[in-house]
């Protein structure tokens, strides 16, 4: 069976800007609309081989050892039995070659439990001022936008498979309110009152249901789920000293409503996707829902410095003035309330993250060594019994990154990260209670980046 995606995305955007007097100050005006119509479909088709249609051209049936693989078992686990693994491509290279003489066929839409379409239209406008003052300026302006999605997909109402098309709208208007006061010319003060809305995935809002009678589990998108919101205030206080050296610090709170959230509810509770002698209502269903209030707060601190005002003082050669240090602390608090009612952390949010890194800038070359570490962090809540919610166990990257600029218009890259093969680990509950354990191994890539 192969697995087809389309995605489409249409823009259209018009930006205006004039400059005024407002109060006696200088001031810019901006506003501007834009228009997405952006849509995904997922479809499912079978490359079949067909026994009729081989035995009247006297063709014999392909053998799986056509296409096996003769590697040994990959695994670690003792399985106290054998199998042979099989190549994917060798057995559509099969297909193909069958499929050149009339002797197989592609069968669509083979999956009525898979197959969606996700439309979703936003028309936005915003208008925005900053006004220019001797000790810095203010920025305030406002954004609105409607979303309006539409989702079709094959629905089994007890008597088969029916089209259904469901749909949703909302309107979200987002002010906000920027001071950046210029303290001095080291120290400048940065405080900020905004708003913000985050919609869910397309894949989130498909109107259609995916069955494993073997877990017994129902999962599907939510098409009645709406965006997140949020309301924030920040203040960040940045110093920038005479030795190039930069240091902010700075704290945030923002109020949080009808948090997206993976849920999986312990039973379905509808008997549409049953089938003679088979109930699936007593399922469990996995799904996306909006939940109620919660916050996130934090603090956070952040600091670089090179070595090039310090290599003459030091008697250091030229070359040795491109290292330098960058380093960024996270602390993080949050709270948000489940659909079902329970208090949980925001999901994805680590209470702790930090970033260090060695970096390098001389002669065109430009590299880092970084480490990156981040708390466990919530991932999805459980169905309420005694395993409880999924979480990713704390973890650290190690990544190396190289370039090199011959000029302005060609550079040559390096990237290698994970060099550490950190594994990913997520656990129910209990950091010992192990539902994945993944080691993804070290990720390289080599380029060439031209530039016009």
């Amino acid at each position: 069976t192969t697995r087809l995606q389309d995605s489409r995305s249409y823009s259209a955007r018009v930006d205006v800007t004039r400059d005024l007097t407002l109060f006696g100050r200088s001031t810019e005006l901006q506003f501007g609309a834009q228009y997405d119509d952006r849509s995904k479909e997922d479809t499912r088709q079978t490359l079949e081989i067909v026994p009729a249609m081989l035995k009247a051209a006297g063709v014999a049936f392909p053998s799986p050892a056509d296409f096996a693989i003769n590697d040994p078992y990959k695994g670690n686990l003792p399985l106290g039995y054998a199998f042979r693994y099989f190549s994917e491509s060798g057995a559509k290279a099969i297909w193909n070659d069958l499929h050149g003489r009339g002797l197989s066929r592609v069968q669509a839409n083979t999956s009525e439990t898979n197959n969606y379409k996700v439309s979703e239209k936003v028309l936005a406008g915003y208008a925005m001022a900053t006004t220019y003052f001797d000790w810095g300026n203010i920025l305030f302006g406002v954004r609105a936008e409607r979303v309006e999605n539409q989702g079709e997909a094959l629905v089994n109402k007890g008597s088969g498979f029916e089209q259904v098309r469901v749909g949703d709208d909302n309107i979200v208007v987002l002010p906000s309110a920027h001071l950046n006061w210029d303290i001095s010319d080291q120290l400048k003060l940065r405080l900020s009152a905004n708003t913000g809305a985050a919609r869910p995935d397309f894949s989130l809002l498909r109107p259609n249901y995916s069955v494993s009678d073997e877990d017994e589990v129902i999962s599907g998108g939510n098409p009645s789920a709406g965006p997140e919101k949020a309301v924030g205030v920040d203040a960040y206080l940045e110093w920038y000293l005479p030795t190039g050296a930069f240091f902010s610090v700075g704290a945030y709170y923002k109020h949080l409503s009808d948090v997206l959230f993976s849920i999986e509810y312990p039973r379905f509770g509808s008997d549409v996707l049953n089938q003679p002698s088979l109930d699936r209502s007593e399922y469990a269903y996995a799904t996306t829902d909006n939940g109620g209030s919660g916050y996130l707060g934090g603090f956070e601190i952040a600091a670089s410095q090179t070595l090039e005002p310090f290599a003459d003082r030091l008697g250091l050669p030229d070359w040795a003035s491109g290292f330098g240090v960058r380093g960024n602390l996270t602390l993080n608090t949050s709270e948000t309330e489940t659909p079902d009612g329970r208090k949980v952390p925001l999901p994805g949010a680590s209470d702790l993250i930090y970033n260090a890194a060695l970096p390098y800038e001389r002669y065109g070359l430009s590299t880092s060594l970084s480490w990156q570490y981040r708390t466990e962090w919530l991932d999805s809540l459980g169905d309420g019994d005694i395993l409880g919610d999924g979480y990713w166990d704390e973890v650290g990257r190690l990544d190396f990154r190289a370039s090199y600029a011959f000029n302005d218009n060609a550079e040559i890259y390096f990237d290698a990260n994970n060099l550490l093969n950190e594994p990913g680990i997520r656990y129910q509950g209990e950091t010992w209670r192990v539902s994945e354990y993944e080691r993804f191994g070290a990720r390289y890539m080599i380029g060439l980046r031209l530039n016009f």
